[in-house]
């Protein structure tokens, strides 16, 4: 009787052992798990944010010569294969723009940092072509500055921006034109602007 009893004590704690050893295996499993997909996400976003430096560089080095040659400086190329250089710098971007966006949303601070941030928002500002895109963007970088991850004034100009391109009036008074004699720059069409001060000010911008 004795036996029994020791021998049926004896088999529940090999079996306690065996189910607290399947699940000490269990839990490593888990934490190599997360530890992995963490390891790859912050890969992913390394990745993202070297993507996004590198077709900033190219933008900046068409946009840049065009600035050299409005500011009455010689270029070793003429303005016409600058902006043929610019356009199909852009429409690379668009392909690369869609799909980080379509995988990892809007690019915010919170995620990606904000070098990476300003990046993709002045990309996409120069999307003129792809007015859709820039709308979807905007409504994603809507929320994120709701969330304090993205920057309002940068929401500002690409609002205004997509409201000029849509051949509507703006609403911050970000996007510019120059006067009639050319002497200086004045807001293109602005909604209201007996209260664009307010407006400026509610995103941060100054009056």
């Amino acid at each position: 009787m004795l036996n029994r009893k020791f021998t049926t004590f004896n088999s529940r704690t090999n079996h306690s052992r065996a189910v607290v050893r399947k699940l000490k295996k269990m839990k490593s499993l888990i934490i190599l798990f997360i530890s992995f997909t963490v390891f790859s996400c912050s890969n992913n976003h390394e990745q993202i944010i070297a993507e996004l430096e590198e077709m900033t560089i190219t933008d900046q080095k068409w946009r840049g010569l065009l600035q050299t040659l409005d500011n009455g400086y010689k270029t070793e190329l003429d303005r016409e294969k600058i902006i043929e250089k610019m356009n199909v710098t852009d429409s690379l971007n668009s392909i690369g723009l869609s799909r980080i966006f379509e995988k990892y949303g809007f690019v915010d601070y919170e995620r990606f940092g904000k070098k990476a941030f300003n990046n993709f928002w002045l990309l996409v500002q120069h999307q003129d072509k792809n007015l859709n895109f820039q709308s979807e963007v905007l409504e994603e970088m809507k929320v994120a500055v709701e969330k304090n991850i993205a920057s309002s004034q940068d929401f500002a100009y690409l609002t205004d921006r997509i409201k000029i391109n849509s051949g509507l009036k703006q609403i911050y008074g970000t996007q510019m034109m120059l006067n009639e004699d050319k002497s200086s720059f004045i807001p293109k069409p602005t909604e209201n602007i007996e209260n664009i001060n307010l407006r400026r000010q509610n995103v941060g911008l100054t009056s």
